[in-house]
């Protein structure tokens, strides 16, 4: 039977070929074999394109659990990173710069581990300082030479602390909140 099988596909296969008109059996039986193949191959693509697309499909639509990044940058339409958001000797720094690239912006942390924001000028010179204190919060304002001209800062009393400067950043006047001086 096998035999004949073979033989009628070889002929059916020469009468196509030859132009020979091919009988409704062997038609259906070649139309049936490549029903066979077609649906192999629609189930074969099927696995291969549904799990891509649920995959891309999440990549869109779903929610990343995180981002990790030693540094991320938001940069200019000349390239420069005008924000930057990185890990600098194990701590967190935010921090915006103008089109030269200077710092204009910066919140991070001191060498204690407290909180701290800073302001620059355009020429990146520091300008304002906030930051903790071991006794509670400190505001430092700084004149074009880099000198600090006024601050203002909880004491160890727990109280308020002002103190104006001159140019070269010698004490010249204090206002404390304290009634021990």
């Amino acid at each position: 039977m096998r035999e004949r099988k073979d033989s009628l596909q070889g002929k059916n296969r020469n009468a196509a070929a030859e132009g020979v008109e091919m009988s409704t059996e062997d038609r259906l039986a070649r139309l049936e074999k490549m029903m066979r193949l077609w649906r192999y191959a629609t189930i074969a693509l099927l696995c291969l394109v549904v799990p891509t697309a649920g995959g891309f499909a999440f990549l869109l639509f779903g929610t990343m659990p995180s981002l990790r990044a030693r540094r991320i940058e938001v940069r200019s339409d000349q390239g420069i990173a005008v924000v930057t958001l990185e890990s600098v000797n194990s701590t967190g720094v935010i921090a915006t710069r103008n089109i030269e690239g200077r710092r204009l912006f910066a919140v991070s942390s001191d060498e204690y581990g407290d909180g701290m924001i800073e302001t620059f000028s355009a020429k990146g010179a520091p300008m304002v300082n906030i930051c903790t204190t071991p006794t509670g919060g400190a505001i430092r304002v700084l004149n074009n030479l880099g000198r600090e001209v006024v601050g203002l800062q909880s004491n160890k009393a727990n109280c308020g602390l002002m103190m104006a400067k001159d140019v070269d950043g010698e004490t010249r006047e204090i206002l404390s909140g304290s009634r021990y001086r």
